[in-house]
């Protein structure tokens, strides 16, 4: 805390008796102010008049702040500091902020009490992340810690008396509400560059535009894009496939249109096919498929090898196709166990992804000619890179088919996909005002709601339905209102404070009330934005109450429950709730939380560890356990390279590595770097070539631990590979050196195999370098080496340099 506010010092009387949440971390905007031309007349007053002088200006202070929905934390002498946004999150902390410092200043002017110095006060203003300790003396506990505290109080010491001046921080969150001009501070090169003094009012009558709705209010304000949609839907059961790539905000309607859709094609014959992407699984390949299969096959924790092949038949058979091949397949992408009444996948890692992603659009293909299929992939600016290639598939033959399928991502995603005569872009814009009260009117149900709460709406919504949704169920539960002959009255004046004006904060404060089942909500949101009951009741402690809790997350409409009693999942209902809820809690906790989760998985959860070791990487690694995390981020790139996913690889392997620089140094960390400097090493040159320098320093880094470690064999293929990166790069030189260590190695271990590699090595480079002699006698010792029958060898030896040296290691 900063000098200024010594703790305990003194106390501010209570502003209201708020409970005390667990120590946190919360987005907070901080008040500081002081009457700076008292200090020089302090010397000269009684210090009984002083005092009471203080108290005047303490009192009329903190009404202010408490008539503005904030709460006073402390005094230090004549300076107060107070916040806003705490304990229960407020969506516009910032405005009543500056509303209060305004009023202070204007009330210390108007209502002086001393000597003309002390008649004008300043105030700064700042907004930051920070930490609570409810074990603090303070009547909500203490603010410990946070940059707005700091910055809050330089930018007191450099504002001038009767100025309110607000950090850039605070500025970017009340928009317009206010005039503003900058503020040129003489400070240090550390100090913020930028901060601002609000001069009053601004001329906006509102900060906000619009409105948005809710699952159980009408849909409204979207009559003509769900008119586009039903109209495409109909060219698709006839047999003209579609495509909609429907764009716009978070909150802003493109599931909620979605579900309108699917609504209205409730009683018709049709498949529908449900797949959303997630940010935590952006490099888990085909995850969003993978799971909805999982789901339509209906497959629980409990199922045998032998029940699930029994349900993922019965699922394949209604898409018809060539069931002995495609069993095998989607088997192999669930992660199930070769099954002996199937063919092996006889095939490289390369092959079997192209078959894969064939044999899912043919089932598609088969499923649209038994019926219409509605295939709806949601967020995909979260979507893997093979996800991505397999949506890239279904649009460029979709128009043969009769499906629909409906794309949903943010503006920010910059979709690849070349333009079809097929494909038809919708953009979801903000609702009118008219639109908004509609929708307001429609969630409270025949109960009229007082144009007051309606024009409230409306300001701070800005034509986002989510935001009007949030907004108007704030305002029914918080007890301002009572029902009267059928319609809804304000119990007393309306403060803005209670309706939250942006999602994050609404979601926060819906959290805030959420009482015992608030734990639960965090714990589920380290989990992901998806949860098994399973997973979560191996996590919470016991005695929390879990089914209330869940009961009370449902019923609150923060999650959604799916799937039986045998099968039970939770998915939040935006990834923003689950990030609100993931936000606020301390960085140890976290760490906790997400060890705690990673051991459950490793002792009860043997098919995650199996098939998804990237869930395992991402928590060890937000837990902190850096040496488990870089064994799951080697298997995860291990497993997605065997898919010949090398994107989703690569992407692994890189996290692992950086990892890995943390590690202190010892045989142990090197073996483990060893498997992944080896996997990095195939999944660059498959993707970038063997010339790339990454493929080659991937290379390089092996060989090095190798000759570190002592490791003969896998020396061996990770020379290949050298080579072969040396040898596209034409850096004959280093190839022949590193072709001669091949040689020299295969001779030690008296491999054959091996020392078809290195003569093979050998003689091209010396070839490459016009010795011809030389070169000549190592190709005709390749004629005279014998292979067993029972060695096969691993790939065509490799003249091509394009060949991928890695590549013969799976």
């Amino acid at each position: 805390v900063p000098e200024q506010y010594p703790h305990g010092s003194e106390q501010s009387e209570p502003t209201g008796q708020a409970s005390r949440p667990a120590s946190e971390r919360r987005n907070l905007t901080i008040l500081v102010c002081d009457l700076p031309g008292l200090a020089e007349y302090s010397a000269q007053m009684d210090p009984e008049d002083l005092s009471n002088l203080t108290r005047t200006y303490r009192e009329q202070w903190a009404a202010i702040v408490t008539d503005q929905g904030g709460h006073v934390e402390r005094y230090a002498g004549d300076e107060m500091l107070a916040v806003f946004g705490y304990p229960e999150a407020r969506e516009n902390a910032a405005e009543l902020s500056v509303r209060a410092g305004l009023t202070i200043v204007a009330t210390t002017r108007a209502h002086a009490a001393g000597p003309p110095a002390a008649a004008h006060a300043r105030v700064a203003i700042a907004t930051g992340l920070v930490v609570n300790d409810p074990a603090g003396q303070g009547s909500l506990g203490q603010i410990t810690a946070g940059e707005p505290l700091k910055l809050a109080a330089r930018l007191l010491a450099v504002a001038k008396p009767g100025a309110v001046v607000i950090a850039d921080s605070t500025r970017r969150l009340i928009g317009d509400l206010f005039a503003v001009e900058t503020v040129t501070i003489d400070a240090p090169a550390s100090f913020p560059a930028q901060a601002w003094r609000v001069a009053g009012n601004g001329l906006a009558e509102s900060r906000f535009r619009a409105l948005r709705g809710t699952v159980l209010a009408p849909l409204v304000g979207r009559d003509q894009e769900l008119a586009l949609l039903i109209s495409r839907w109909e060219r698709a059961r006839d047999g003209e496939g579609q495509v909609i790539l429907l764009s716009g905000e978070p909150g802003i309607g493109k599931s909620r249109l979605t579900q309108a859709l699917r609504d209205g094609l409730a009683g018709t014959a049709h498949y529908y096919l449900g797949c959303y992407c997630s940010p935590d699984r952006v490099d888990s390949p085909l995850q969003p498929m993978i799971a909805h299969l999982e789901r339509a096959a209906k497959f629980a924790r409990d199922d045998d090898v032998k029940l699930k092949f029994g349900k993922l038949e019965t699922l394949l058979a209604e898409g018809g196709g060539g069931i002995p091949m495609l069993v095998p397949l989607i088997a192999s992408l669930l992660s199930l166990p070769d099954d002996a009444r199937f063919p092996p996948l006889d095939m490289n890692p390369r092959l079997q992804r192209e078959a894969t992603l064939a044999a899912l659009v043919d089932l598609l293909a088969g499923l649209a000619a038994l019926r219409p299929v509605l295939l709806v992939c949601e967020d995909v600016h979260w979507a893997d890179p093979t996800s991505m290639e397999l949506l890239r598939l279904v649009i460029d033959r979709s128009q043969s088919f009769r499906i629909l399928l409906l794309i949903t991502f943010r503006p920010e995603f910059e979709q690849p996909w070349p333009s079809h005569g097929h494909v038809t872009g919708l953009t979801l814009n903000r609702l009118r005002r008219l639109q908004s009260d509609q929708l307001a009117a429609g969630m409270a149900g025949r109960t009229s709601l007082p144009m007051p709460v309606l024009d409230q709406i409306a300001a701070r919504a800005e034509g986002v339905p989510l935001f009007v949704e949030e907004l108007t169920k704030d305002i029914l539960d918080s007890g301002m209102l009572q029902v009267e002959d059928a319609q809804y009255s304000l119990k007393g004046s309306l403060l803005p404070t209670a309706i939250p004006a942006t999602l994050r904060d609404s979601l926060m404060a819906r959290i805030d009330r959420l009482s015992s089942a608030r734990e639960t909500a965090q714990i589920a949101a380290v989990i992901g934005r998806e949860f098994s009951h399973d997973l979560l009741a191996a996590v919470v402690p016991e005695g929390q109450g879990l089914i209330a809790s869940l009961h009370t997350l449902v019923e609150a409409e923060l999650v959604f429950r799916r799937g039986t009693t045998a099968n039970l999942t939770y998915v939040f209902k935006h990834a923003l709730v689950r990030d609100a809820a993931y936000g606020c809690l301390l960085l140890g906790k976290r760490r906790d939380l997400h060890g705690r989760i990673a051991l459950v998985l490793e002792k009860n959860f043997d098919q995650v560890v199996r098939t998804d070791p990237d869930v395992l990487a991402h928590h060890w690694t937000e837990a902190g356990a850096v040496e488990k995390a870089v064994v799951y981020r080697v298997r995860a790139g291990e497993r997605a390279l065997a898919r010949s996913a090398t994107i989703e690889a690569i992407a692994q392997l890189t996290m692992g590595r950086e990892l890995i620089d943390s590690l202190p140094d010892s045989d142990g960390h090197r073996h483990t770097e060893l498997d992944l400097q080896i996997a990095l090493g195939a999944a660059m040159s498959a993707t970038r070539g063997m010339a790339a320098v990454e493929t080659t320093l991937a290379y390089e880094r092996a060989h090095e631990l190798c000759v570190q470690l002592h490791e003969e064999q896998r020396r061996i293929p990770v020379l290949q590979g050298l080579w072969s990166s040396y040898n596209a790069r034409a850096e004959m030189g280093a190839a022949r050196l590193v072709a001669v260590q091949l040689l020299e190695a295969a001779e030690r271990r008296g491999d054959r195999i091996a020392g078809i590699l290195g003569h093979n090595a050998l003689g091209v480079t010396l070839f490459e370098l016009g010795e011809f002699e030389a070169a000549g006698t190592h190709l005709q010792r390749l004629l005279e080496i014998e292979v067993p029958a029972d060695r096969v060898f691993p790939v065509p030896l490799p003249y091509d340099p394009c060949i991928s040296g890695g590549a013969w290691l799976a």
